[in-house]
C-alpha cells in the first residue's frame, strides 16, 4: 500500500509540474508553432493595428487580406512595429502570418516569389544589383504539409549595418489561395548563440490548412 502510494504521489507532482512548452497558432487557420514557455506574444490584435494606420495604402491593403498572424519573442522592448522592420534584432523574433494571395499573386506565385517574401532574393542572385545588401545563402529546400507546399530559405543579410540570420518558410496552400509565412530571426551573433532552439522553432510550424 505504501509502495503505491509513492507511485500516486510521483504521478500527481509530475502531471502538476509547468509546462515549458506553449503552442501559438490558429485552429481555425490550422497552423501552429511551439516556443519556450517564457516567450511573450506581440498579439494578432497589435500586428493589425499598427498595419491598418499606416499611410502606405498597400500596406493597409495587404493588412485587410491577412487571416491571422502573431509574433513572440524573449525581448520585453520589442513591440509590433519591429515585426515589420527588418532591423537586425538582439533576441529572436519569430512571426507567423496567413493572409489571402490576390488574383495576380494567385496566377503568378513560385518558389522564387515564395523566397523573396522578406526581401528580392531571386532577383539578388539572377541580376544583383550595387546597392544591394550584403547576403549569403545558408540553406534552402522545399517543404511540404498537409495544408500546402512551398520552400524554406536560410540566409545571412547585412542591412542597416548589421548582419543577421534569416530562418523563413514560405508556403501556399494546395489551391494557390493562401500565404503561409513563418520568420524567425536575429543579428547573427544571437543566431549563432540560439542556432539549435531557432531551428527547433521553425522546424515545429506546421500547417494543417483551415477547418
Amino acid at each position: 500500500m505504501r509502495r503505491l502510494s509513492v507511485i500516486l504521489s510521483i504521478l500527481l507532482l509530475s502531471g502538476c509540474a509547468a509546462p515549458t512548452q506553449q503552442y501559438p497558432g490558429s485552429k481555425k487557420e490550422g497552423v501552429f508553432f511551439a516556443v519556450p514557455q517564457d516567450w511573450r506574444e506581440i498579439s494578432f490584435k497589435s500586428l493589425q493595428k499598427f498595419e491598418l494606420a499606416s499611410e502606405n495604402m498597400d500596406v493597409v491593403d495587404r493588412a485587410t487580406m491577412v487571416r491571422y498572424e502573431v509574433a513572440y519573442t524573449t525581448d520585453k522592448k520589442l513591440a509590433a512595429k519591429d515585426v515589420f522592420d527588418l532591423t537586425p534584432t538582439e533576441k529572436p523574433l519569430a512571426y507567423l502570418r496567413v493572409r489571402d494571395l490576390y488574383g495576380d499573386e494567385i496566377n503568378n506565385i513560385s518558389y522564387n516569389s515564395l523566397r523573396s517574401v522578406l526581401v528580392p532574393l531571386a532577383r539578388m542572385v539572377s541580376d544583383p544589383q550595387d546597392d544591394d545588401p550584403e547576403f549569403d545563402l545558408i540553406d534552402d529546400f522545399e517543404v511540404s504539409d498537409k495544408g500546402g507546399r512551398g520552400i524554406r530559405t536560410i540566409y545571412r543579410i547585412t542591412l542597416d549595418g548589421k548582419e543577421q540570420v534569416i530562418d523563413q518558410t514560405a508556403l501556399t496552400s494546395e489551391d494557390r489561395r493562401i500565404l503561409y509565412v513563418f520568420v524567425i530571426r536575429c543579428t547573427t551573433a544571437c543566431y549563432n548563440k540560439n542556432k539549435d532552439l531557432m531551428t527547433k522553432i521553425s522546424d515545429s510550424f506546421s500547417v494543417k490548412g483551415p477547418r
